[in-house]
């Protein structure tokens, strides 16, 4: 099929656009999912049944988030404040940072009564359950 100045569209394409596109960039494009997040008094946004610390100094704040389907990060203003990897699965899991967590906090992190209940020095009945 020809125009009228006897050039087929496969020919004006050939001739002037072939060339002009660009290879696809080298990453997946992904779609973002945008939200405005209060933390919590615990220094975590809740979304999406899943946890994520932010400084702890931010406890109260609406801050902005944007949600991929592999990543969460939060913006206060322009500053990135957070980045974690999102959270897929059982409902309620929790992504602290270090960084994160307050002073006062740090002193016990890492302990539960299941931990404390492990250690023999607890309770010195528990060494003599433990070996039961």
């Amino acid at each position: 099929m020809h125009r009228t100045n006897e050039i087929s569209r496969a020919e004006l394409f050939a001739s002037s656009e072939k060339s002009l596109p660009r290879p696809l960039p080298p990453y997946r494009f992904e779609q973002v999912e945008y939200k405005q997040l209060k933390v919590g008094p615990n220094y975590h946004v809740h979304c999406d049944y899943q946890y994520y610390s932010l400084p702890y100094p931010l406890v109260g704040r609406t801050l902005s988030t944007q949600l991929t389907q592999t990543k969460v990060t939060v913006i206060d203003g322009t500053l990135m404040v957070a980045e974690h990897p999102r959270l897929e699965g059982r409902r309620g899991q929790h992504s602290t940072l270090e960084a994160h967590i307050p002073p006062q906090h740090k002193d016990v992190s890492g302990l539960s009564s299941r931990d404390w209940l492990a250690d023999s020095s607890y309770h010195p009945l528990n060494e003599e359950l433990s070996t039961r």
